[in-house]
């Protein structure tokens, strides 16, 4: 007797072979050719940064500053664990909560293109790049750029959920 006529006699059928145990975890599914495309870019920007790096650092007429440098690093990725991803997780959990369930996707994506737009924003609210001496660098005021930019999308979201809603209401009467 073989080794799979008896894993088929203990298994108590003959017909179907026994399947290897890989845990539950199952075959892993290809990725779709977008995904593929963004993955393979993604990394394109990496490498393009990563020789910008080296070139730019090549060039500097002064040593670099690594201290500096690595304390980017660090303080931004402690600010970035112990500040931005708590509230985004007690934001993302307050907007599974929220009712009526049509609302859910598109306050998660107000959410997220506000928070994008005030990560963006910040430096420019802080000021950092004016300079008295050429006060046309940085024209305009940030602060209400910013609020009005904020409303055009909360208005959009406010938009779609009433259009969700009102879809809804009309499919089920």
């Amino acid at each position: 007797m073989t080794s799979t006529s008896i894993s088929r006699q203990e298994s108590g059928s003959e017909d179907q072979p026994q399947e290897p145990d890989d845990g539950g975890a199952g075959p892993r599914e290809p990725l779709s050719w977008p995904a593929r495309a963004l993955a393979l870019g993604g990394w394109g920007v990496v490498v393009i940064g990563v020789l910008g790096v080296l070139a730019r650092i090549s060039h500097f007429a002064f040593s670099v500053p690594w201290r500096e440098v690595a304390e980017w690093f660090i303080f931004s990725t402690l600010f970035h664990d112990l500040i931005v991803a708590p509230v985004v997780t007690v934001a993302a959990l307050g907007v599974g909560r929220l009712r009526p369930r049509l609302a859910r996707a598109p306050v998660a994506v107000g959410l997220i293109v506000s928070g994008s737009l005030v990560a963006v924003s910040y430096p420019r609210l802080r000021g950092y790049g004016e300079s008295a001496a050429n006060p046309s660098i940085l024209p305009g005021n940030a602060a209400r750029d910013l609020a009005v930019v904020l409303a055009v999308v909360w208005a959009a979201v406010i938009a779609s959920v009433v259009y969700r809603l009102v879809k809804d209401r009309s499919v089920t009467t």
